[in-house]
């Protein structure tokens, strides 16, 4: 097997005058929490909505200024967190994905998500998701937009949130990524800077290529996606709380089929269920950080299940252990 490097270290040329190093950020995940703590850069809160054992996996390459990160999972989950904050971020699926609603909008395998430093993230994304991002810092994109003699771009980029491009073009971009991956894990020795330069000056200028104006067009925001959006900010805001459909619908000035519709379309659950789905997240959060001396039922009781039997029940349906199994990891 070829060289490579464990997270955390670093693949550094030889030539002692180089500053450009390729770190390699790799782990096959079984609790969703781990994406939130190993994912770097990226600020991540991951919730699990769909019951069952989750299954993920995490690869980053690069360095603060300039890396890729590719991220997959089995099951429907919600993103919450912040974008690098010194990086432009370019997030797309693969062509197998499923889809991805993000602060309105929704998605598929032929849309690019377009992030400026520090933006905030709020999304849904599906069982079968498998997704990359591209982080530069801003002056690089600047420098590269100017070289490729696209000087507009880069403030035309500010202006756009998700945009739909031509499929051939995410293709041949995935295609150019998993060449990057591949030099960089399976070398022997640190590649060079020339080479290292190359892989990545690739990418680049087939992301611009793939975001030019020609190629594509922005994608409009649906009126589901909106109510979603208000939805699941006002139940993470009252998550303690046990919320009933008509307090939401109240609140909201929507109708229950509404509700309903939007939650069935985005999340593929029922409003309650995401309810508690939120409130089970909670508590397995709060289990994963405490000692073993805390008190299930008093945690579980802050998160409104009083109801011991049928909580432990939820629990182990939802994630496929029991509450004691997360305490004793903790």
């Amino acid at each position: 097997m070829g060289h490579v490097t464990e997270p955390g270290e670093k693949q550094q040329s030889t030539n002692k005058k180089a500053k450009f190093y390729s770190v390699v950020n790799r782990h096959q995940l079984t609790d969703f929490q781990r994406l939130n703590t190993e994912l770097r850069y990226w600020q991540y809160d991951l919730r699990q909505i769909e019951p069952g054992a989750f299954a993920g996996a995490l690869l980053q390459v690069g360095d603060e200024d300039f890396h890729i990160t590719h991220c997959s999972y089995n099951l429907t989950v919600e993103h919450r967190g912040k974008a690098p904050d010194n990086n432009f971020s370019f997030v797309f699926l693969d062509v197998e994905s499923s889809s991805f609603c993000f602060r309105k909008q929704k998605i598929d395998q032929y849309g690019l998500l377009t992030l400026q430093p520090g933006d905030e993230l709020k999304g849904i994304s599906h069982s079968n998701f498998n997704m990359y991002g591209i982080s530069m810092h801003p002056d690089m994109l600047e420098m590269k937009t100017r070289l490729y003699d696209m000087p507009m771009l880069n403030a035309w980029i500010k202006q756009k949130r998700v945009l739909n491009v031509l499929p051939t073009y995410l293709r041949n971009l995935t295609g150019k990524i998993h060449r990057y991956f591949d030099q960089v894990q399976n070398a022997k020795a640190p590649l060079s800077d020339e080479v290292l330069t190359k892989l990545q000056d690739e990418i680049i200028s087939c992301l611009l290529l793939t975001i030019s104006p020609n190629q594509q067009d922005s994608v409009g925001i649906s009126s589901s996606c909106q109510v979603l959006e208000k939805a699941i900010d006002y139940i993470n805001a009252q998550a303690q709380h046990r919320l009933t459909m008509q307090d939401i619908c109240k609140t909201l000035n929507v109708s229950e089929r509404t509700l309903q519709y939007a939650f069935k379309e985005h999340f593929g659950v029922t409003p309650v269920n995401y309810m508690r789905a939120i409130r089970l997240n909670k508590v397995y959060q709060a289990l994963a950080n405490s000692d073993s001396s805390a008190m299930i039922s008093d945690i579980a009781r802050v998160w409104g299940f009083n109801h011991m039997s049928q909580f432990t029940a939820d629990y182990k349906k939802h994630f496929g252990e029991l509450p004691s199994d997360t305490l004793a990891r903790g």
